[in-house]
């Protein structure tokens, strides 16, 4: 069977018309049923570019990219996160993916986990940046410490964000700030450890 007539077969226009009306609500806000007010919102561009991103990724599991260069899921990925897709799109868009897959296959799971990861990724970077402005007011040694170890953190985050996104150029400048902020923290750490140490011998 060639990957072209995988993809036929394989394609349910039910769930497909289901994503089509889901993103339609999402992005313009209106359900409705008459046809020609539906055509009119399928054929806006950011409708049309989520929609061929969807069906691109099913080619892609089949085996039939009509555009080699390119990496389908990638830019599904991409879409799902500029136009904010919540999560039950996304888990819609999964599903509608995995009746392509193959025994093995993990293009769906791998969309599916890779939003899911990036949302919680967003949450927690959000957390630890708040921890950081909390304590760049903390004095001594010991805050000093505390604050860059959570600097770290919070770009070590923005660096596993960047690279689930495919951005290298960012990806590149938060783990060299990371870095950075590790090696200062870690002398810290040098300094504040001496510093415990020697107390302890002055109470021994």
């Amino acid at each position: 069977m060639t990957p072209e007539t995988k993809y036929r077969l394989r394609f349910n226009k039910e769930n497909f018309t289901q994503l089509e009306n889901l993103v339609i609500l999402h992005l313009y806000g209106v359900s409705d049923d008459n046809l020609l007010e539906q055509e009119h919102y399928l054929a806006e561009d950011r409708t049309t570019h989520i929609l061929d991103a969807i069906r691109d990724t099913a080619k892609q599991i089949v085996g039939w990219d009509e555009y080699p260069s390119s990496n389908s899921l990638r830019r599904l990925i991409g879409m799902t996160i500029r136009e904010e897709l919540p999560m039950e799109i996304v888990e819609i868009i999964a599903t509608f993916l995995q009746g392509f897959q193959d025994v093995g296959t993990t293009i769906a799971s791998d969309y599916l986990t890779t939003i899911k990861t990036i949302s919680c990724l967003s949450g927690h970077a959000e957390a630890v940046l708040d921890g950081v402005q909390c304590a760049s007011e903390l004095h001594g040694m010991q805050g000093r410490l505390v604050y860059e170890l959570l600097t770290t953190a919070h770009y070590l985050l923005m660096a596993a964000e960047a690279t689930l996104k495919h951005d290298k150029p960012y990806l590149q400048d938060k783990l060299g700030s990371a870095e950075n902020y590790m090696t200062i923290a870690q002398s810290s750490a040098r300094q504040y450890l001496a510093k415990s140490k020697a107390q302890n011998v002055v109470k021994a």
